[in-house]
């Protein structure tokens, strides 16, 4: 599934989250599970130390929480402490917002996952955290774990991939999108490549992302932007030749053609920034090449799984655009112009947005989240 006209959802990973149900099948429950099939206990742990990230300004610990041998129907509460068992709590995730959070296995991952975002203070850098699970009202404490360290490292600071006014983070950082949840597996290991990604799409003096109908890719007014190189560093892997989709259809999606017309750049320090969808034919540069910062990759188009002129970004740990772990970073500044949070409903009712602010904000050392209009030098 992807964005168009009809369905404003950009997803480039989608089709790896094909959801199944692992355990005991067993209709009356443990007691007649033979031994072999007797239900393990329950389990968390964290694949991956939540990194220390700067979203929208705050700082936030976006990670996932893995939940081994669960058995629905059910939990009540979950708490995030702050270093070990007795610390102070961060987070308490209960209701809607657990219902959002908690997701069932799926294909080649069998924890249900737990998508935390957690919202620290200016003053609060905790060493490490840890988890309560909850399972009724009266507050017995059912599952306890997922203890780990917390990374601080100097977060990956980049120049914007395009530049101007209007340009809306669509599908940016946040708990829910489909960048959050696309959980791909290597050889049994859970990763989020997407984590931090964004796509970019672009509002015009009208409102609307297109200048009269949208049926046309040339009708956007982000179609055929320069595509820039954030950084210094060395083509890893790029390909150009896939045709660009009329907005609104796509072909069959494949690992291969998802990301379209590409380009993957190391720019040092195990971080490696992913450009996809680009015009045919436009892509500027071949494996091997030396880029600088704010060379022109290639033009933002309409290939591979997207249904309309975009670019997708992100920055990850390997030159597997799926097969790696998604890290956050920053843009040294920028202007928020607006909040568009609704900008799919507004897409797929034809309506204008008009939600600018009167004086821009400037953001600095942080990235954007989702919904967010800005302006990037």
């Amino acid at each position: 599934m992807s964005i168009s006209l009809r369905n404003p959802v950009l997803m480039l990973a989608a089709a790896f989250l094909i959801f199944s149900m692992a355990g005991c099948a067993s209709p009356s429950g443990p007691s007649d599970c033979p031994p072999a099939c007797a239900a393990p206990a329950i389990g968390l742990h964290v694949q991956e130390p939540p990194a220390y990230s700067l979203l929208g300004g705050k700082p936030v610990l976006f990670y996932e929480l893995y939940i081994s041998n669960y058995n629905p129907p059910g939990l009540y509460r979950v708490e995030v402490l702050e270093n070990g068992p007795g610390g102070r709590v961060l987070k308490t995730i209960e209701g809607d917002e657990l219902n959002k959070t908690l997701r069932a296995p799926q294909k080649g991952v069998s924890d249900y996952v737990a998508f935390m975002w957690v919202d620290l203070g200016a003053n609060t850098t905790p060493a490490s955290i840890y988890h309560k699970l909850y399972t009724n009202r009266s507050g017995n404490i059912e599952i306890t774990g997922g203890a780990t360290d917390v990374k601080y490292a100097a977060p990956v600071i980049i120049s914007p991939p395009v530049k101007g006014d209007g340009w809306v983070a669509a599908e940016a950082p946040s708990n829910y999108n489909h960048h959050r949840i696309a959980v791909v597996t290597l050889q049994g290991t859970p990763r989020v490549p997407e984590r931090y990604a964004i796509d970019w799409v672009r509002y015009g003096p009208n409102g609307k992302i297109y200048k009269t109908d949208g049926k046309a890719n040339e009708d956007y007014y982000a179609y055929g932007v320069d595509i820039l190189s954030v950084a210094d560093g060395t083509v890893v892997d790029a390909k150009d030749g896939i045709p660009d989709d009329l907005p609104g259809t796509k072909p069959p999606m494949t690992v291969a053609w998802a990301g379209g017309n590409y380009v993957m750049v190391d720019i040092g320090n195990d971080s490696y920034a992913f450009y996809a969808h680009m015009i045919p034919g436009s892509v500027k540069v071949k494996i091997g090449d030396r880029v600088k910062t704010g060379d022109a990759l290639g033009r933002l188009g309409n290939s591979g799984n997207s249904d309309l002129p975009h670019l997708h970004f992100h920055v990850d740990t390997g030159k597997d655009a799926l097969f790696s772990d998604g890290l956050p970073y920053v843009f040294p500044s920028y202007l928020q112009q607006g909040e568009a949070k609704d900008w799919g409903e507004r897409l797929e009712a034809d309506a204008s947005w008009a939600g600018w602010l009167q004086v821009p904000a400037e953001r600095v050392m942080t990235m954007p989240i989702n919904g967010d209009v800005v302006s990037l030098p």
